[in-house]
């Protein structure tokens, strides 16, 4: 949970700066850097989803009146959970960070020059 707490709040900053550049007049930085972000919407929005079943999941192995084919069921949702969050949100963090840099290169190579 700790992880896709972190990813929403990493969403929240980067809507912060979209604000910023806004406000500075540095709209052209948005359309640069808005598939970073709609993915990292995307994803955190996968895990928060794979988090409500994995927690499903958990309290079905809690009460311990599963047959052996929900056991294994259950026990693959749970780590499907902990593969998604170790594995693909974290992505979040690094098109955060792309983000943050504000890097306009992109729009200030010469036309000539491609």
């Amino acid at each position: 949970m700790a992880i896709l707490e972190e990813a929403l709040e990493t969403l929240v900053e980067i809507s912060l700066y979209y604000a910023r550049y806004l406000k500075e007049g540095k709209m052209g930085l948005i359309p640069l850097t808005a598939t970073r972000f709609l993915d990292s919407m995307a994803e955190v929005a996968i895990a928060h989803l794979l988090l409500d079943q994995g927690l499903i999941a958990a309290g079905k192995l809690s009460r311990g009146n599963c047959g052996e084919a929900d056991t294994r069921f259950y026990r693959g949702k749970i780590e499907t959970v902990h593969y998604y969050l170790r594995n693909f949100l974290p992505q979040v963090f690094g098109r955060a960070r792309i983000i943050r840099l504000a890097d306009t290169s992109a729009m200030d190579i010469n036309e000539e020059w491609l």
